[in-house]
């Protein structure tokens, strides 16, 4: 059997094959690398934004600022990026707690994991200067990080 008389059965084994492994990595976790996965953006979704301010008496704050700074991409970042990784961390946490605010009520919301972890991500932002803080978390849409966007959450007044 000639291989170019019949271009139709070779795309049709490529197919089964490709089919064969795509339902083979539906049912098995281990051979899911073998399936491409073409779903990477299904949806645009917003971002949560830790922003912090400070104050020296608990009343007159500063204005607000970002609590994450995201590091420098330089070349070597493609072998070597500690820095880009903390900082993914610290977002996937962020996205943690707005995913616990939105399945639980407020009164847990400050008890929980999430949002201790979070609380230490503001003090660590917040100047050792200043003995009083407060946190917000606000969800911007995708790509526009200094939109102003929705505030899902305000603490209230903290000791550093």
């Amino acid at each position: 059997m000639n291989i170019d008389s019949h271009p139709e059965s070779v795309t049709f084994l490529f197919l089964a094959i490709l089919g064969g492994f795509y339902l083979l990595g539906r049912s098995s976790p281990s051979l899911r690398i073998f399936v491409p996965g073409w779903q990477f953006f299904a949806e645009l979704v917003d971002t949560p934004i830790l922003d912090v301010r400070e104050s020296h008496d608990g009343e007159n704050f500063t204005e607000w600022s970002s609590a994450l700074k995201q590091p420098d991409r330089g070349l070597s970042a493609i072998l070597f990026n500690p820095e880009g990784n903390l900082y993914l961390a610290k977002r996937s946490l962020l996205e943690r707690l707005e995913l616990d605010i939105s399945d639980g009520t407020p009164e847990e919301i400050e008890d929980s994991v999430s949002y201790s972890l979070v609380e230490r991500l503001a003090r660590e932002a917040v100047q050792p200067s200043s003995p009083f803080f407060q946190f917000r978390l606000r969800s911007v849409p995708q790509g526009e990080l200094t939109a102003e966007g929705v505030q899902f959450v305000l603490s209230r007044v903290l000791r550093r």
